[in-house]
């Protein structure tokens, strides 16, 4: 059962032909294709795309605002807020303290390497 693909350079040289890159998944016994087509099923109903445009949660305009940037209707950002305070009870709750960090920096920020952004700040905060 073929699955999604992607290019590649061969040797990293952009003259050569692109390589097309294929994904698989066998199976020994038509049970475990089974179950396997059945799960990917029961994922496909609990896809947050689907449930977020189905309750009315959030919206990413992705060709106006940005890949990923999500925006939040009324439902979702009370869920949102929901879930937020739940969380931070939870870690007050632990022992841990709470930090408010930008949401926008530099791309590279002295001797600190691009990493995922809540680890910069939290780096930044502990230099």
């Amino acid at each position: 059962m073929g699955g999604g693909g992607g290019g590649g350079l061969l040797a990293r040289d952009e003259n050569r032909p692109m390589l097309q890159r294929i994904y698989g998944t066998a199976f020994l016994h038509q049970k475990e294709l089974d179950e396997y087509l059945k799960m990917l099923e029961e994922a496909a109903k609990r896809d947050h795309r689907k449930i977020a445009t189905q309750l009315d949660l959030f919206h990413i305009y992705q060709e106006t605002a940005g890949a990923g940037l999500v925006f939040y209707h009324p439902n979702g950002a009370m869920l949102r807020k929901l879930i937020e305070d739940y969380v931070r009870e939870q870690h007050l709750k632990h022992g841990y303290s709470l930090v408010y960090t930008p949401n926008i920096l530099k791309v590279s920020f002295g001797k600190f390497p691009v990493t995922p952004r809540i680890t910069k700040k939290i780096c930044i905060i502990l230099k």
